[in-house]
């Protein structure tokens, strides 16, 4: 069900809508690459996406090491925004204590 809300663009943009334009857009790329670049080759499902999920890909864009550690946040924060926007929670977060992520 989720994933075919997701793949209709009209109710994505309803939901990034909410967010100012230059986020909508940012979170907007990241996502795209998210789930292009780094879900779908590997057969992971984006959405919703599981915490070892988020532990790949944290590890796989330390790999590329094309992204900031400053900038890793925004990374999560626009998948867990994906998350929290359709009232599912964000993978994001509750890690273990000794784990932070977000």
């Amino acid at each position: 069900f989720w994933s075919e809300r997701l793949s209709d663009p009209v109710a994505v943009e309803c939901v990034m809508n909410s967010l100012e334009g230059s986020t909508a857009r940012n979170y907007g790329g990241i996502w795209k690459e998210f789930v292009r670049d780094f879900c779908q080759p590997r057969g992971l499902q984006p959405f919703p996406c599981s915490q070892d999920t988020i532990l790949k890909y944290i590890g796989w864009q330390a790999t590329k090491g094309t992204v900031a550690s400053k900038s890793l946040e925004n990374y999560l924060s626009a998948i867990g925004c994906r998350h929290t926007d359709f009232d599912l929670p964000s993978p994001c977060t509750g890690y273990p204590d000794g784990i932070r992520v977000h």
